[in-house]
């Protein structure tokens, strides 16, 4: 099945923004909704809430074409961005339930490889946890190598 799947514990796909960020040029990019910056439109989307439900569909449906991810997928990692990753920069994944967009990209990393790198996943991350974003941006990596 192709499809197109975002992970989000709140947002919809219209309430969600790619953030600024730097290009390999240094080029500041300004934030753009996901529907402008992806060119796909919002009812377009598989929408999951949780590592688990992330997870179901993948094996139910395969690997996804897209993929647009979310970190802070909890109360918990919420909590845990305000009280400690903010003021030090880090994100205790030991000590917090694995329930993160960081999983969801491990788990979806560890899936292609396990299917023998099947086919180009395009991904977007849409968190506005920084810290969180270049953890998804590392493990995604993998993908493009």
């Amino acid at each position: 099945m192709s499809y197109k799947l975002f992970i989000d514990d709140q947002r919809m796909p219209k309430d969600a923004y790619i953030y600024p960020r730097r290009c390999e040029l240094g080029i500041i990019i300004k934030s753009q909704n996901l529907k402008n910056f992806s060119g796909i439109d919002d009812d377009d989307w598989v929408i999951v809430r949780n590592y688990k439900d992330f997870v179901s569909i993948i094996e139910n449906e395969g690997l996804p074409d897209v993929v647009s991810f979310d970190h802070d997928l909890s109360e918990e990692y919420i909590k845990h961005y305000y009280a400690v990753t903010k003021q030090i920069g880090i994100i205790e994944y030991g000590n917090l339930k694995p329930d993160s967009g960081y999983h969801c990209a491990k788990y979806l990393v560890q899936e292609w490889k396990k299917k023998n790198k099947p086919k180009y996943i395009k991904t977007f991350i849409h968190s506005a946890n920084q810290y969180g974003q270049a953890n998804i941006k590392e493990v995604l990596k993998e993908l493009y190598l």
